[in-house]
């Protein structure tokens, strides 16, 4: 459906269900049409050695943003992610990840030829404030699925930020993905939102 330049109605003029299905209708489903994203689902967790996010991505998108809320960890640890399909979890050693980390004035690159997930990012107990996106593309599609992450969070006085990119080589179809953190538990929230 495409946008129709709407015609401006006169005094007196009859409005037909034709005018107005094409100049209020069609322009409103093609609007509704081009948002950039669409919320797919959200979950919470609290004190979960690992959470299953299931039937988050399907064939009616190739990309998707995951936001991470006010999640901390029961310890000091990294979180790692690992792609499912069904109630399989993917843990072989085919993901691969360059990460850049910042805490204070030092800076750490990282690089991982045969992980058996994504580092994503660090978890504190005390965490104060933070904000994550992971954007996933092509899970659902049998190819090689890519990521790119951005995080920052402030653990007390301390502020750290990740951005980190990679793939995992495979060539199956994932419809969801699992979060563990490398030691202790995680709390906090994710909304997935599929991008047009």
């Amino acid at each position: 459906m495409a946008w129709t330049t709407p015609e401006t109605a006169v005094a007196g003029e009859v409005l037909t269900a034709a005018w107005l299905n094409t100049n209020l209708r069609d322009n409103a489903e093609y609007l509704k049409d081009t948002q950039s994203s669409v919320f797919i689902k959200s979950q919470s967790f609290s004190s979960a050695a690992s959470v299953a996010v299931t039937d988050a991505f399907s064939a009616s998108y190739s990309a998707y943003e995951i936001v991470f809320t006010s999640i901390s960890g029961s310890t000091a640890a990294g979180l790692t992610a690992q792609m499912r399909s069904g109630a399989s979890t993917e843990s072989s050693s085919n993901y691969r990840i360059q990460q850049l980390a910042t805490t204070s004035t030092t800076v750490t690159a990282v690089r991982q030829a045969a992980s058996s997930g994504w580092n994503l990012f660090g978890l504190y107990s005390n965490l104060n404030s933070g904000a994550s996106f992971i954007r996933v593309f092509s899970p659902f599609e049998a190819q090689r699925t890519s990521y790119i992450n951005y995080s920052m969070y402030q653990g007390g006085a301390q502020i750290e930020t990740y951005q980190s990119v990679g793939d995992l080589a495979t060539s199956t179809s994932y419809d969801g993905l699992t979060l563990t953190p490398n030691s202790g538990t995680i709390s906090g929230s994710i909304s997935i939102y599929g991008l047009r």
